[in-house]
């Protein structure tokens, strides 16, 4: 069995799918979060988002802590005892294998992935989750 983790402490992203996806006075006809259902209104005067109609502006509010600790790897394995493999006279060995990339992230930010290499996101792929099995046989 092994395992290895990622861990980065202080790092900050601007969330620029943000400012896209949660502006949509000033980008209609793309997708948008249902954070922005918590817009200002007279209703809602501690809204985080500009009142229905006003632009999200590009500022530090987009910059978000993107400090993560990531499990990258997990690999196990098992050998099958000799005990129960006499009865076949073939087989002499049989390992079962077992590993996944990317299992899960702790973080507190709101994008895809705070493990890409730069300060700013735009759409970028977040890592995929892995896994494979595998069996050895010896004979």
């Amino acid at each position: 069995m092994g395992s290895d983790f990622s861990w980065v402490e202080g790092k900050y992203l601007v969330n620029n799918d943000r400012y896209f996806t949660e502006n949509p006075a000033a980008f209609a006809g793309f997708n948008q979060s249902t954070a922005v259902l918590d817009e200002w209104s007279a209703s809602n005067p501690n809204g985080s988002f500009p009142a229905y109609g006003n632009q999200m502006q590009f500022d530090t509010h987009l910059l978000e802590n993107a400090s993560f600790l990531r499990l990258k790897n997990l690999a196990i394995s098992y050998q099958l005892p000799k005990s129960w493999l006499g009865y076949t006279k073939v087989i002499n060995g049989v390992k079962i294998t077992a590993s996944a990339r990317n299992l899960f992230t702790i973080t507190k930010y709101k994008g895809a992935d705070p493990e890409i290499d730069s300060n700013l996101t735009y759409g970028a792929y977040p890592n995929s989750r892995q896994y494979s099995i595998g069996a050895e046989i010896e004979f």
